[in-house]
């Protein structure tokens, strides 16, 4: 009489741990890929909503007379939010109080620190920034001279820049 055997071998279990694992390590780097450009692309998404809002601001501001390209002493004006839940900014220019308030241009749910960056010359928008934390002055000056030098600029935290930078 024959014994039949039910089951794997040791070998065929092994070999099948091994083929999974194998997979896995493939898969999760992958993975994280797509997170993190997914977040980038979000982020993008929203440095873009920044500058659109930032634009339309600056037409507004232009159109009723309230600042002109004559009081603005430098090269570069950064208005930066007062907060991660705040749509307005303010800065100092020549003993004159500066607000950019972006509450009727943004949507109500819109989160997260924002910078936009204007030419003091021609008084337009050259790029937003977007970031979930605050990004501190050292790293903001750093990523300006990388933007105003056409660099590559590769963020290590998700930081949403339009118009879009090499990345």
């Amino acid at each position: 009489m024959k014994k039949s055997i039910y089951g794997f071998s040791k070998v065929r279990v092994i070999v099948t741990i091994i083929i999974i694992g194998i997979i896995i390590a493939v898969l999760i780097p992958t993975f994280k890929a797509l997170v993190f450009n997914d977040k980038i692309s979000k982020a993008n998404t929203n440095a873009q909503d920044v500058y659109a809002s930032a634009e339309k601001w600056l037409t507004d501001a232009k159109n009723s007379g309230t600042y002109s390209v004559s009081s603005i002493n430098g090269d570069k004006l950064i208005f930066k939010s007062e907060s991660a839940y705040s749509k307005k900014s303010a800065i100092t220019i020549d003993n004159n109080f500066v607000s950019m308030d972006l509450t009727s241009y943004l949507d109500k749910n819109f989160t997260g620190d924002w910078y936009a960056v204007v030419d003091a010359y021609t008084f337009k928008i050259e790029y937003a920034l977007w970031s979930k934390n605050t990004i501190p002055d050292d790293k903001l000056k750093q990523i300006d001279s990388i933007l105003t030098q056409q660099k590559e600029f590769k963020p290590t935290n998700i930081i949403g820049c339009y118009p879009i930078a090499k990345q």
